[in-house]
């Protein structure tokens, strides 16, 4: 499902100075909710190269034999940057620029660039949802479904590095967004992973993460609600320069299904042996 990921650069903590706009697929799947978080990569992943250009971008030449830059970058000289593609080796960007010290967002590598680098690394997991009752049990209209995932609530970090810079890229968790599949309810937003709700504690627990079904999924497709679990990241860089900036956050999404039926009260007249199963869902 495509969406916009949006780049902000900024020098320290002042505003962002530089915005750019593409197009990233968001990933999305259906792990079994038994099976171990997947892990999938945010875009094409790159490699980039620096290396000494005496005479800068009026010098160059198809011919011209370019060394890459022993250790660190000297202020004045020139540089050229290219970034390739792993998976195909294709030219991803090319550069030519002059090294100036202390010139935040001035010529020099492209920081930003090293950001995506690194946040194309960042091993984000698809959420495991949990629910209690649970995932294959049916659910009851009235009666709140706790809701959680597994799996650590921890922030996830890559590193990119170009002519003795490093970029650090820190994507952490802001909140899971739990769609239920009841038409016409908005999607439920819980901020933090959920409380796992543990049997032998019985009816003595709390949770700040739980959704109640009005309806039944009888007349659904196949019986059952569509439901998903979207775990957003803020996700944030900064260089060794002293830079800092913003990525648009990122998310992944798991798909499952869930069967909800309703409880009926039923009052006898007559002898109890006449009388339905009152704790039997109804369909």
């Amino acid at each position: 499902m495509p969406g916009v990921r949006t780049r902000a650069f900024a020098s320290g903590g002042e505003t962002p100075s530089v915005s750019i706009t593409y197009t990233e697929l968001r990933a999305e799947g259906s792990p079994d909710p038994g099976a171990p978080p997947q892990v999938v990569p945010a875009a094409r992943k790159r490699v980039c190269e620096t290396f000494a250009a005496p005479g800068g971008r009026e010098a160059r030449s198809e011919n011209q034999n370019l060394a890459p830059v022993p250790g660190g970058l000297v202020e004045g000289e020139w540089y050229y940057s290219s970034c390739k593609y792993v998976d195909t080796g294709e030219l991803a960007s090319s550069r030519y620029w002059q090294y100036t010290p202390g010139a935040p967002g001035g010529p020099g590598p492209d920081l930003g660039e090293l950001a995506d680098i690194a946040y194309d690394q960042i091993p984000l997991a698809f959420p495991v949802p949990r629910t209690s009752p649970a995932i294959e049990i049916r659910q009851i209209t009235g009666l709140p479904t706790w809701l959680w995932v597994d799996g650590a609530w921890a922030p996830q970090i890559a590193e990119a590095s170009l002519a003795g810079l490093t970029v650090t890229v820190t994507a952490t968790p802001r909140h899971i967004v739990w769609d239920m599949g009841e038409r016409d309810r908005s999607p439920l937003t819980c901020t933090g992973p959920g409380t796992p709700f543990v049997p032998e504690l019985g009816d003595d627990q709390h949770t700040d993460c739980s959704y109640v079904y009005q309806w039944v999924s009888a007349a659904e497709p196949d019986g059952v609600y569509r439901a998903s679990a979207t775990m957003v990241w803020d996700v944030t860089w900064h260089a060794s320069t002293g830079q800092t900036g913003v990525l648009a956050p990122a998310s992944r999404t798991t798909t499952f299904d869930l069967t909800v039926a309703e409880l009926q009260a039923v009052v006898c007249y007559d002898t109890p042996s006449d009388c339905p199963d009152a704790d039997t869902p109804a369909a």
